[in-house]
């Protein structure tokens, strides 16, 4: 097939755990290509996928292209099946959409879709994250992705990696993180600038996306702990909903026997979770801004000394010596 990186069934067989599965590959064409069209080009981008597509064309021996190729195919063959699986067992027909089903099958409990559905996105997605990590790291060798927009995009995300968010926060699967990227986006944009002042915000982002030196590498963490919580924060009442042409509905399931697809977002708990969040953000950003307060200088992360630290003092000594000359001051006799 020459628009995925498979020679047979034998190439995408061994990324499918959990799953019995005995399709041709031709049977699945369609799911692959959407899958990459629609859940892998637009984070890869068509110049690096050309590149990973010459490299298996030509058979390449060197393991970084092997390497990259099984990130891509694990993703490839995952996202396809979950494709598969939202089409379900249908047929359009004369009388319109047949479920099939025969005297030795039936079609599965709405659970069961539910639960390869969500195995395989998982699946898909975190070897998508996979590759992306991969490419980043190796971009000297991977040239269509160094110079790639996507590559751009993706590098001024804090957190781009679900190793690096789940060390703040658990979330299920580099699908989810992308998801949540909108938000980081907008917290980035605006979210520090009035704590750390906006000039030494513009010189993180700057060394993160070159080279970071030691003094900004220890701000890292307590930066990328802000936008976890904060992004979560933002978007917990939003990724609970479908927003569509007729209106917002819940994005939730009941799994049970009877097929059911209703289920009552559980609001009151979401709402505490929200409290949750915003307290865990505020803390980690107070906890930045207590690093920045110990060890800012008028050498190191002078911005922030400078304009926050030297003020404060200032106004701290104006202070004191208006409560001096008011405590000794003269004495009037009457």
């Amino acid at each position: 097939m020459a628009v995925v990186v498979f020679n047979d069934w034998t190439d995408i067989k061994p990324f499918l755990s959990g799953s019995h599965s005995t399709n041709d590959l031709e049977t699945i064409e369609s799911q692959l290509s959407s899958a990459l069209n629609d859940e892998i080009l637009p984070y890869l981008g068509q110049a690096a996928y050309a590149g990973l597509l010459d490299a298996f064309e030509a058979d390449s021996s060197d393991t970084r292209d092997k390497k990259a190729i099984g990130y891509l195919r694990g993703a490839l063959a995952n996202l396809a099946y979950f494709i598969l699986a939202k089409e379900g067992a249908l047929q359009i027909t004369d009388l319109g959409l047949q479920q099939t089903t025969t005297a030795e099958t039936k079609a599965p409990y709405q659970w069961q879709v539910n639960n390869f559905k969500k195995q395989k996105f998982e699946a898909g997605t975190n070897y998508l994250g996979q590759l992306l990590v991969y490419l980043e790291s190796n971009y000297a060798y991977f040239t269509a992705w160094a110079g790639s927009d996507q590559r751009t995009e993706y590098r001024k995300f804090f957190i781009r990696d679900l190793v690096v968010f789940n060390r703040y926060r658990r979330i299920a699967d580099f699908g989810t993180l992308l998801a949540l990227w909108p938000y980081m986006r907008r917290i980035q944009a605006d979210g520090f600038s009035s704590s750390i002042t906006s000039e030494l915000y513009a010189i993180i982002c700057s060394e993160y996306t070159g080279t970071i030196s030691t003094d900004i590498a220890l701000l890292i963490p307590y930066v990328q702990e802000v936008i976890a919580h904060q992004s979560l924060y933002n978007a917990i009442y939003e990724l609970n909903f479908v927003i569509s042409a007729e209106g917002f509905r819940l994005a939730t399931w009941k799994n049970d026997s009877n097929n059911s697809r209703e289920e009552r977002a559980a609001l009151d708990e979401i709402g505490r979770a929200k409290t949750y969040l915003l307290q865990a953000a505020d803390g980690a950003m107070s906890r930045l801004i207590r690093y920045l307060d110990e060890n800012a200088s008028a050498e190191k992360y002078a911005p922030y000394y400078n304009n926050i630290v030297v003020p404060r003092a200032n106004a701290g000594n104006e202070i004191d010596n208006l409560r001096t000359s008011l405590t000794t001051g003269p004495s009037f006799v009457l």
